[in-house]
Formats: C-alpha cells, structure tokens, sequence
C-alpha cells in the first residue's frame, strides 16, 4: 500500500474500534496479530516508513542485532544521531504504534 493507504486504512481501524490513544492502539496490535502483520508487510511503497535495515532517510523501527529491543528513529543521510532517535523497547506492537505516529501515518 502507499502512504494515503496506510493512512487510511489505520483511520478506518481507529474509527472502527474505537481506539483513542497509542496504549489502546498497542493493545489492540497485541490482540490483533493479523493487523499487526499486515502493517509490516504492505508498508514497502510507504514514503519515509521501514520495517527492515536500509540506508534510505525515513522513520525506522528495526530489531537489533542480539534480537532483544525495537528501535524506533529517523535515519538521514544514512546515520542516525542522537537527536534524531525515537524510543526503545522490548514490545514489538508499542514500537510499531510509535513509528507510526512519528510518521505521520497513525493520528487519533
């Protein structure tokens, strides 16, 4: 999907399930596998949004090497500076939630 896919589709499953904020998007994610693993999967033609490593500029949110945390941050220029880092986490769906948000995408 593009980007005013991804922004439509999550609006609609905002709407629909009548989700108010990031905790409840994040556990809606965590009881909704299939939604989940559509976002990561349909996302290759968003503008600026990655679930894999690249050295593309864009919002990021990549497992680290030991396979333990989620990073979320915007890469530019293909180096991403202190300044420019979003969040670590062990939770998989919150990671999600705030790469999201930080592009833009999710809005509630």
């Amino acid at each position: 999907m593009n980007q005013s896919q991804l922004v439509k589709y999550l609006s609609n499953l905002v709407q629909s399930n009548d989700i108010n904020n990031e905790l409840e998007f994040i556990e809606f994610l965590q009881s909704n596998q299939n939604v989940k693993d559509y976002i990561i999967g349909n996302c290759e033609d968003v503008f600026w949004l990655y679930f894999e490593r690249h050295t593309y500029d864009g919002w990021y949110c990549v497992k680290d090497d030991r396979l333990e945390w989620y990073y979320v941050c915007f890469q530019e220029h293909g180096t991403t500076s202190l300044r420019n880092r979003g969040i670590e986490t062990k939770i998989h769906e919150e990671a999600i939630t705030k790469v999201l948000v930080y592009h833009g995408s999710l809005k509630f």
